[in-house]
């Protein structure tokens, strides 16, 4: 499970672009995308604090999205930021739950909230 992200300003509003690819043989379950607002102190492997929590749900085997969302970010990213504030929260097809951030893997106790 892979994701991308690229934050940009359009008319005063910011805005995520990103691709969430799920490269594997199974299905994935659980799939969150979370954006971090790096202002309000964001914890996005606990789902605190964040801009946007956006459930996606289940990815099947190969699938890729893309698409963009408007974020309420608390202020502007730093250039090297733009890149960097989203991630996301999965199941995986044993019952794993993970978080995938900017060059980051870890292991979760529990599944994302997708509600």
């Amino acid at each position: 499970m892979s994701v991308s992200s690229l934050v940009e300003e359009r008319d005063g509003v910011f805005f995520i672009k990103y691709t969430l690819v799920n490269g594997g043989d199974y299905p994935i379950d659980n799939v969150v995308l979370v954006v971090a607002d790096l202002v309000a102190d964001c914890v996005p492997q606990e789902q605190r604090g964040c801009a946007l929590e956006l459930v996606v749900g289940t990815m099947y085997q190969k699938q890729v999205i893309e698409d963009e969302a408007a974020v309420r970010l608390r202020g502007a990213p730093a250039f090297a930021e733009i890149t960097a504030l989203g991630s996301i929260l999965f199941t995986d097809s044993w019952g794993q739950s993970w978080w995938r951030g900017p060059g980051q893997l870890q292991l979760r106790d529990v599944p994302a909230r997708v509600c």
